[in-house]
């Protein structure tokens, strides 16, 4: 029987390329880039956790002058839904006031970027 391949990129990580260039686009004076929390097997997780990788950290962190802040990609569907450490991580950035933002589509990155003040060729500010 014929197997299927996965696709090489999901819906998500397309979704979060999208983002990413849109940011490096926008921003006047900036960086983002991913934070890679993942581990394919049990020994990798446990190795990534003794080196400091947190569970549930978002996987943009965005860096302007004078500030920074985090985004969490999901998709547009009802069934994308942060998980617990991912919640537990977003409470932590409210309560130290950094900028966090789950976003599902460039219509929230923007809104990400004005509500942070954050350098960029969209406004007049």
């Amino acid at each position: 029987m014929f197997k299927r391949k996965k696709p090489f990129f999901s819906a998500e990580d397309l979704l979060q390329r999208a983002i990413v260039n849109y940011l490096r686009l926008v921003m006047k004076k900036g960086l983002v880039y991913h934070i890679n929390n993942d581990g394919e097997t049990e020994a990798k997780r446990k190795r990534n956790t003794a080196i400091g990788v947190l569970s549930g950290v978002a996987d943009l962190h965005v860096i302007w002058v004078g500030g920074h802040g985090y985004i969490e990609v999901k998709l547009p569907k009802k069934t994308s839904v942060q998980k617990p450490s991912q919640i537990e991580f977003e409470k932590t950035c409210k309560t130290l006031n950094v900028p966090y933002a789950v976003c599902r589509s460039l219509d929230d990155v923007t809104q990400f970027v004005l509500d942070n003040k954050i350098p960029n060729i969209i406004s007049k500010r």
